[in-house]
């Protein structure tokens, strides 16, 4: 088992729940069980404990294979009670005649950067130049990848840092970091 959050819930890593072809729960893990209660922070009682942030999943992939905007992937980011971000994703098992497998994971950086970084306003050279900090670049480095001065940075870097509400790029990148497992 993983260590114990803030708010209690422990996770033991990904959570994986089997579906049948009629969408009635055959196999599900203790994980999957920690992350349903996680992500329903309200208590709400779901049939069978499976919050409906699990239920959009699957009903996007159903979506997805009707040729119903097939670009967006089967997949949903949630908060935790901890505040954290959840990954649940959701695929045919087989063939496309025999079920379904829904995961549920720590959000890595990768699948809240462009959410988090919109949700602050940050105008699309914002995040990018987030993006770049968080693989650790210096100013120079930031220079020389997004072909703009130094005085241009630490426009950008202000900037952000207002629309955030850090002072620093240390609080950025910890403010980033703490919202992913």
């Amino acid at each position: 088992m993983a260590p114990v959050e803030a708010d209690g819930i422990e996770h033991a890593g990904m959570g994986v729940l089997l579906l049948d072809e009629a969408l009635r729960p055959c196999g599900t893990t203790e994980a999957a069980r920690a992350w349903f209660t996680a992500i329903n922070p309200a208590g709400i009682p779901f049939p069978g404990g499976i919050p409906g942030v699990v239920w959009n999943t699957v009903g996007r992939l159903l979506a997805i294979e009707r040729g119903e905007d097939p670009a967006r992937a089967a997949r949903a980011r949630t908060r935790t009670s901890s505040g954290r971000w959840a990954l649940v994703e959701a695929a045919r098992l087989d063939d496309g005649g025999s079920g379904f497998a829904v995961t549920v994971r720590v959000a890595g950086i990768e699948d809240v950067l462009g959410l988090v970084t919109r949700a602050s306003g940050l105008t699309p050279r914002e995040r990018e130049l987030v993006a770049l900090l968080l693989e650790g670049l210096d100013t120079r480095e930031l220079c020389e990848r997004l072909f703009i001065s130094r005085h241009t940075v630490q426009d950008h870097l202000k900037s952000v840092f207002e629309k955030v509400g850090v002072r620093s790029r240390r609080e950025l990148v910890s403010s980033v970091f703490a919202q992913t497992g």
